[in-house]
């Protein structure tokens, strides 16, 4: 996922330029497991449940998705990434 944000740069000249210029979105997701913190991620914030699940099972702490009993989201996180 991208967004969209105003730029400012000033090159080896000292030449200032503005424009429109698109940066990564991410996503800091700790994952919780009966109330424990395992793991802070920086992701795409999109398919978080299908990251989460997928998580669980390559650490071995689930083996199918019937051990799952429920999944919540709190979507507020998130931050730009700049690169």
């Amino acid at each position: 996922m991208k967004d969209q944000v105003d730029v400012f740069r000033v090159d080896e000249r000292g030449q200032r330029d503005f424009f429109k210029g698109e940066v990564a979105v991410e996503f800091a997701l700790t994952i919780v497991l009966n109330g424990k913190e395992l793991v802070t991620l920086l992701c795409s914030p999109e398919d978080l449940q299908e990251l989460v699940i997928g998580y669980l099972h390559s650490e071995g702490l689930i083996e199918t998705k019937e051990e799952i009993k429920g999944v919540v989201l709190d979507e507020r996180g998130g931050s730009r990434g700049y690169g």
